[in-house]
């Protein structure tokens, strides 16, 4: 047999004192960066923490930029702390203060040959000799295996004349 028990008068202002109890609801916090990172990258973090590490890191690589270490980890998912550090490491490096950043190298666009005697280059060009006159001459460069360059001298620019050579 089952007995049920009901709720004395007593025992019911009892749970309605308990409801009017107020809760308090406490703001969620935004997940902390170092809680969404996998193991491996908070290691990483924490050993990028240390400027001796970053100064190895700027020595192992001959003297890499910040730009390049930049992307170079840009996957890592670095916090800016970490980026100003290296940054200061490669302001105040001796070797990288002295020396300049070699200018980019030319890119020569337009014909590639493959085969000896094609030609990729035709040019004029003029050479002053004195105030009064200027040698005028056709180059000619061959960009095939030999690279050989060839150069002769023309009276003017018209065509007549420069063709034939």
């Amino acid at each position: 047999m089952e007995f049920h028990r009901h709720p004395q008068p007593e025992e019911q202002s009892e749970v309605k004192a308990e409801l009017k109890v107020d809760i308090k609801v406490e703001e969620k916090k935004e997940p902390s960066r170092k809680g969404t990172l996998s193991l491996a990258l908070q290691r990483i973090h924490a050993k990028l923490q240390s400027p001796t590490e970053l100064l190895k890191l700027h020595l192992k690589h001959y003297h890499m930029s910040t730009e390049q270490f930049r992307r170079r980890t840009s996957a890592l998912k670095l916090p800016k702390e970490i980026y100003d550090t290296y940054d200061q490491i490669t302001k105040s490096c001796d070797a990288c203060s002295k020396s300049k950043i070699a200018p980019s190298r030319a890119k020569v666009s337009g014909i590639r040959s493959e085969v000896f005697g094609e030609l990729t280059f035709i040019d004029h060009g003029e050479v002053p000799i004195n105030p009064q006159s200027k040698l005028q001459f056709l180059l000619l460069y061959d960009g095939a295996k030999t690279s050989l360059a060839t150069a002769c001298v023309v009276q003017n620019r018209s065509h007549p004349v420069t063709i034939p050579y």
